[in-house]
């Protein structure tokens, strides 16, 4: 059986691009950041820039590619997952222990960044699919490559992944209402 969780707020308490922007800046920085992306955030209320264009303006205002390339080149590529294991659900997590115990195939599903998760996936022994941002000559740019895993993308890239989803059968862990389609379209636990 196909198991698919997503993350925010699922297997983490919070949300990983957040915790990401908290940890890439100091509080000062952070606070002048906020104020810097406010207006984009109030655009997008607005519905006068995309999802894509809102996460893309969040990354470079909390220069969150910048805090992981620096990490990245001075040897240290899984200092963020650390901070995702102290923000972990416990229930969530024995939730999906349980899923690989049974030998179910397990695939994390999340509108959050590759950068941010792959570490995590890799680290839970399980398939991520995720926003994907660019990344070029070992450097992460804060451009999102294709879209944002959310919403019906969800379910688009799931279904690029493995099969039809008519065809499909699979388990799905979500709480917010990025999560709507993939949950309409899963099979009752």
């Amino acid at each position: 059986m196909l198991v698919v969780f997503d993350v925010d707020g699922t297997l983490l308490k919070g949300d990983s691009l957040f915790l990401a922007a908290r940890h890439s800046r100091s509080i000062f920085e952070f606070i002048i950041s906020s104020i810097i992306f406010s207006p984009y955030f109030i655009s997008w209320k607005l519905r006068l820039i995309s999802d894509e264009n809102l996460k893309e303006e969040f990354i470079r205002c909390f220069k969150i590619c910048e805090k992981f390339n620096k990490e990245e080149k001075s040897g240290n590529k899984n200092w963020f997952l650390k901070i995702l294991n102290t923000n972990l659900r416990n229930e969530a997590i024995e939730r999906l222990n349980f899923h690989k115990k049974n030998g179910d195939e397990i695939l994390l599903c999340s509108a959050s960044l590759d950068m941010l998760l792959s570490p995590f996936a890799e680290f839970l022994e399980v398939e991520l699919i995720s926003t994907k941002l660019i990344k070029r000559n070992g450097l992460w740019f804060p451009l999102i490559s294709g879209k944002n895993c959310k919403g019906i993308n969800k379910l688009n890239q799931l279904r690029n992944l493995k099969a039809p989803i008519e065809n499909l059968e699979y388990e799905a862990y979500g709480n917010s209402f990025g999560d709507k389609e993939l949950l309409d379209n899963a099979l009752l636990p």
